[in-house]
């Protein structure tokens, strides 16, 4: 069976993603200007605003979904050929 590692990296970079969309909350404006989320986005957390972390959770949430799916759907390729279901590959023309 054809495993599809794109999957598993793709799920790999997403968590990477998600944890450092986490880490610009604590990082504060600095952390929001390097990772380029706009000078209205640090402005918004420099001046204590709510709406920067709400947004950054929002986003580090659909992230770590994305991370979660690639993870269960590299697995579930093992699952659906042991239970003799046929495997997640595209098919050929």
């Amino acid at each position: 069976m054809i495993r599809s590692h794109g999957l598993l990296a793709g799920g790999g970079l997403s968590a990477i993603a998600a944890l450092l969309h986490l880490g610009c909350i604590p990082g504060g404006p600095a952390w929001y200007r390097f990772f380029g989320a706009g000078e209205r986005m640090a402005r918004l957390a420099e001046a204590g605003s709510w709406r920067p972390a709400v947004v950054t959770l929002s986003i580090a949430a659909l992230l770590a979904s994305w991370s979660a799916c690639g993870y269960a759907f590299f697995h579930m390729q093992d699952t659906a050929s042991a239970a003799g279901a046929p495997a997640l590959t595209p098919r050929s023309a």
